[in-house]
């Protein structure tokens, strides 16, 4: 469980922090660099792919899935390593499936953290659903998001990537304690 638990935030941690460095460089380079940012985000996709295909065969036979996953993940770097122009024009419906997915998973996580009693539960609850409608703002209006420039995507991105990890904290903390049992306490240090 533990092992399990371990891998996930790491996934998670570092699809936070590739969020945050897209995010970032699209505000840098919003419109004018779209081939070196589509290559860029190609090669980020490929290290995921490779992370989770290693994550996968560890925790082979209940890894299959990550490994299909991973293995379609490196299939989708390689063809936006070498169509950066066709990927650019599809780049923030992609954005925001992905930011929808993360809200979705950080709206079920919230709910999580408040039965474990956590008072700020619900400003979880909010920025997860932030995150969804901004990646269905990316969805809908995807050509006119790329017009008014990747700085919104980037903006996006960035505020995907800190939801993404105070949930993971958040839920990581929650199961700890789920995980200890029943009587688990923490204990703390006062200086």
């Amino acid at each position: 469980m533990k092992d399990k638990l371990k891998a996930f935030r790491i996934e998670t941690y570092l699809s936070a922090l590739i969020s945050l460095v897209i995010g970032v460089l699209f505000i840098i380079f919003p419109i004018d660099a779209e081939s070196i940012l589509a290559i860029i985000i190609g090669v980020f996709i490929l290290v995921i792919a490779a992370i989770m295909l290693i994550g996968s065969i560890m925790m082979m036979p209940a890894g299959i899935p990550g490994l299909l996953l991973s293995l379609l993940l490196g299939f989708l770097g390689i063809w936006i390593i070498l169509n950066p122009a066709s990927f650019m024009r599809i780049i923030p419906i992609a954005i925001g499936i992905m930011i929808v997915v993360h809200g979705i998973s950080d709206f079920s996580a919230s709910f999580g953290v408040k039965a474990l009693g956590v008072k700020t539960w619900w400003v979880m609850l909010v920025f997860s659903i932030l995150s969804i409608a901004l990646g269905f703002v990316c969805i809908f209006c995807a050509f006119g998001v790329l017009e008014l420039s990747g700085i919104i995507m980037g903006v996006i991105l960035i505020i995907d990537a800190v939801v993404t990890t105070i949930v993971t904290i958040r839920s990581s903390s929650y199961m700890k304690k789920m995980a200890n049992g029943p009587g688990y306490v923490e204990s703390k240090v006062v200086k």
